[in-house]
């Protein structure tokens, strides 16, 4: 009986908890950002099409690092397609070893916004008038 109780009050206290506004992510990273230098996670993937009941998934890797020409980014994904993207700058290249082809792109206008994207948690403050737009749109 204490149990069930004791579970009653952790799940009552757990829905008047807040999550965290937009400003207060946006200053612990402002102040984390000068510490980091690089960053690796894995990362899932699934697509599913339901028109031919199709469940596509993709397991791989993300790394980023503060390069001194900006932040470079690396997601490797493995599974029956695997391919290999890569970002810097503003050119961002795909590998597909499978096809054995290596397609490179130039991000023209969208360069910028996937360079503020990654310089976010890079030391650059999220106040920067740079990121307003790119704020703007993922909020």
């Amino acid at each position: 009986m204490n149990v069930s109780r004791a579970a009653l009050a952790l799940a009552f206290s757990i829905s008047f908890a807040r999550a965290d506004s937009l400003d207060d992510v946006l200053r612990r990273m402002d102040s984390a950002a000068p510490q980091f230098k690089s960053m690796t996670a894995t990362i899932d993937r699934r697509d599913y099409t339901k028109t031919f009941d199709d469940l596509d998934e993709m397991h791989g890797t993300v790394r980023m690092q503060r390069a001194k020409n900006g932040p470079a980014a690396v997601w490797s994904f493995t599974g029956k397609d695997p391919k290999t993207l890569f970002l810097s700058g503003h050119t961002a290249s795909e590998y597909l070893p499978n096809a054995k082809l290596e397609r490179q792109y130039e991000a023209g206008k969208y360069g910028s916004v996937m360079q503020e994207t990654l310089l976010l948690g890079f030391g650059a403050p999220a106040d920067d008038d740079r990121f307003a737009n790119t704020l703007a749109r993922v909020s």
